[in-house]
């Protein structure tokens, strides 16, 4: 089927992105790959948004293709393999409201498939106060978690830096999916019910995004 994109912020003046393509519900992943084929190009654009919920022309921000060295490979990669997350626009942004689109092709079918992002907020710098703003550590007692998706399982493999305790997995809109005790410092997770999408793993303040497939 078509593509998913969602986006984040990555600092004060730039967003990143998250882009893969969802299984049709109801439709094997054999019928997908038969029907749609391998993933040979896409590009994604930038578009600005005005006061009024005007949108702008779309501004190509990078377009992928097969080939040799190249993230598609020459043969282009099947739905279950396509997919990255944290991808970061390069670009500076003025302040103002921006989202994204992806367009993607597909070998078997002849029409380009695409989606738009969610819609994020550039803010104007501010002045400085004169007073020191000293923040938290981020990764608080030194704990640090990693979480893998494994593609094609429905898996995910998390580890942490020490005994990882309660962990909790949220979908990007914060609505917690799954919640268990790991009284280790390593765990393999089933995640095979929950839907393709960009999920959220925490543990001792320490959190980790994760892609399923």
């Amino acid at each position: 089927g078509g593509p998913k994109l969602t986006s984040e912020k990555a600092g004060k003046s730039r967003i990143s992105y998250n882009l893969y393509i969802p299984l049709i519900v109801g439709m094997p992943e054999e019928a997908d790959q038969a029907d749609f084929g391998n993933v040979v190009k896409y590009s994604i654009y930038r578009i600005a948004i005005d006061d009024e919920g005007n949108e702008g022309e779309p501004v190509h921000v990078e377009t992928v293709d097969r080939g040799e060295g190249s993230y598609l490979t020459p043969d282009g990669l099947p739905r279950k393999d396509f997919g990255n997350i944290d991808i970061v626009d390069p670009a500076t942004l003025a302040p103002g409201r921006y989202r994204y689109m992806i367009e993607t092709q597909r070998a078997n079918f002849p029409e380009v498939m695409s989606a738009k992002s969610n819609i994020l907020r550039i803010d104007p710098p501010q002045l400085p106060s004169g007073v020191e703003n000293v923040g938290q550590d981020e990764e608080q007692g030194g704990f640090r978690l990693q979480a893998k998706a494994v593609a094609g399982e429905g898996l995910l493999r998390v580890s942490g830096s020490s005994e990882i305790g309660w962990l909790t997995i949220c979908s990007v809109n914060g609505t917690v999916v799954n919640r268990l005790r790991v009284a280790a410092n390593a765990a393999t997770v089933d995640i095979s019910a929950l839907p393709a999408g960009v999920y959220v793993a925490t543990a001792n303040n320490s959190s980790v995004r994760f892609l399923k497939r």
